[in-house]
């Protein structure tokens, strides 16, 4: 047996594991054909991430397994069996890391595949930790910030923690699922596998788009609540009507042109180095 198909069975099963309640849920609230286009309650970049790391292993040359390959992957396979969701993807995050770091040779599609793997299983179990440990943080800083801008439209609008008053009486709550962290993480995470999709060997200034890239995202995020801050109608249109459908379009154009650059630049500079040596 090949070490990519070990790899893309427990993937798999992880990946049932992890996502297979909030699915069912999603299905149950919407039906299958409007839960399928609404990803199934799972973001399309989450998807998307999932395919570039399958669709690199399955581009993968591999080895035979050994020994330790198969006993990490019973111990994986073992604790998965456990029904929590969380579980699955620190497992499944553990696996991950094990394949990239101890199973695969640098500078592979191979251990890129697993790389991405290891970001997506990461990125619910920190976000869960970040917001937990820092959640009155984010929603303080989104609600300060969000007041700077939308005084300047708006100078009655007040703040009570949290919370922005409009001048109408209109109130916004922030909450977790509003804050700039939620798009930054998955905007990060579409970056991160664009770019281990066609670069092998990882430039360490190619870590510099990071900061960039959250700050533009923070900015649509406040952009965003901002407006909805203004008035009801203006809620209703960023947060459920085609304002929140510009938004995410607008987030995934930054993180997609963010990633194209890097690539670009990242495959210009190595071409200049090529030329002086």
């Amino acid at each position: 047996m090949y070490r990519i198909h070990l790899f893309m069975f427990v993937f798999t099963v992880g990946l049932i594991n992890a996502m297979i309640r909030p699915i069912l849920e999603h299905i149950n609230e919407y039906g299958i054909i409007e839960g399928l286009f609404g990803g199934f309650g799972i973001s399309f970049i989450v998807w998307f991430a999932l395919y570039c790391s399958f669709n690199l292993l399955h581009q993968s040359t591999s080895t035979q397994i050994n020994t330790r390959d198969i006993s990490i992957s019973l111990i994986a396979l073992l604790l998965l069996c456990i029904p929590s969701a969380l579980l699955s993807w620190v497992t499944l995050a553990i696996f991950a890391g094990y394949c990239s770091f101890f199973a695969t040779a640098l500078h592979t599609k191979q251990r890129n595949a697993c790389l991405i793997m290891m970001a997506i299983a990461l990125r619910v179990p920190l976000s869960d930790l970040c917001l937990k440990l820092s959640a009155d943080a984010f929603l303080q800083f989104d609600a300060i910030a969000t007041l700077a801008i939308v005084k300047t439209i708006d100078p009655a609008i007040t703040r009570q923690g949290n919370i922005l008053i409009g001048s109408s009486g209109h109130e916004l709550l922030i909450m977790t699922g509003c804050t700039s962290f939620t798009n930054i993480s998955l905007a990060l995470l579409l970056w991160f596998s664009i770019v281990r999709t066609h670069i092998l060997i990882w430039n360490q200034n190619l870590n510099f788009y990071v900061l960039p890239l959250c700050i533009l995202v923070m900015s649509v995020n406040i952009f965003r609540l901002s407006m909805m801050t203004l008035s009801v109608d203006l809620y209703y249109f960023y947060h459920d009507g085609l304002g929140a459908d510009i938004t995410n379009i607008a987030i995934l154009l930054i993180a997609v042109l963010t990633a194209l650059t890097s690539i670009h630049i990242n495959k210009a500079s190595k071409k200049r180095t090529q030329y002086v040596s």
